[in-house]
């Protein structure tokens, strides 16, 4: 079944790289993290197509994994498969490019 991410803690923020040119003080990255458990479906609405989505655990920081999406244009949802977990909490990050959504 799909998850529903009522036990997750989110947060947001800038990326970590500046844009150039005339919108130089714009990041090009955005960046969502998301902290749930549980293995499964992950769905989410989102007014944008990401760039990217990677999932890790707080033990193992340095070992990330790029997870495949699909992402529905007329309905703004986003889903992606989350593996088993190993007793904590998955990381998930998702990331948008913002030179893409300024197109």
């Amino acid at each position: 079944g799909a998850i529903v991410a009522t036990n997750s803690l989110i947060s947001a923020h800038d990326g970590d790289e500046k844009g150039s040119g005339q919108d130089s003080d714009l990041p090009t990255r955005i960046k969502v993290e998301i902290w749930s458990r549980g293995s499964g479906r992950f769905l989410a609405y989102s007014s944008n197509c990401p760039s990217k989505v990677i999932v890790h655990t707080e033990s193992e920081p340095e070992t990330s994994n790029e997870l495949s999406f699909d992402y529905d244009t007329k309905k703004g949802m986003l889903g992606f498969p989350l593996p088993e977990e190993k007793n904590e909490p998955h990381k998930i990050v998702i990331v948008w490019d913002t030179t893409r959504l300024l197109q």
